[in-house]
């Protein structure tokens, strides 16, 4: 598991520690819309990416900028599957014990211009 911390996401008095996921879809039927979910977990805070296809070898290696509680993920993955393989994966952004606040976090693929989705989300 990658972690980063991203100092910037609350300014320099804070830091939100940011732990990157990749596990393989569970029940994923081929076709199935990708979508992005936020959901809290324990204190966590846990977006997905759901439902995405990529060689079986690749690793997700995101690029999160924070500008106060507004986040950007660009989905960014390193290509090692040197054949066929593929698999679903859902790469997934944590944001462990945030502050109190509302979040919006915009999700993209690699330099798209247009988010795939933004979602938000209240931390109580």
């Amino acid at each position: 598991m990658l972690t980063l911390l991203l100092a910037a996401l609350i300014g320099c008095a804070n830091t939100v520690q940011i732990e990157v996921e990749f596990p393989t879809c569970v029940d994923w039927t081929p076709g199935t819309e990708s979508t992005i979910e936020a959901v809290e977990d324990g204190g966590d805070w846990r977006v997905t990416h759901t439902n995405v296809v990529r060689g079986c070898d690749d690793i997700f290696e995101p690029d999160v900028v924070g500008d106060g509680k507004i986040l950007t993920v660009h989905e960014y993955w390193e290509a090692l599957t040197e054949d066929d393989c593929t698999v679903c994966f859902e790469p997934t952004i944590v944001l462990v014990a945030p502050p109190r606040g509302r979040y919006e976090l915009g999700w993209y693929e690699e330099d798209a211009a247009f988010a795939v989705d933004v979602v938000d989300f209240e931390v109580e």
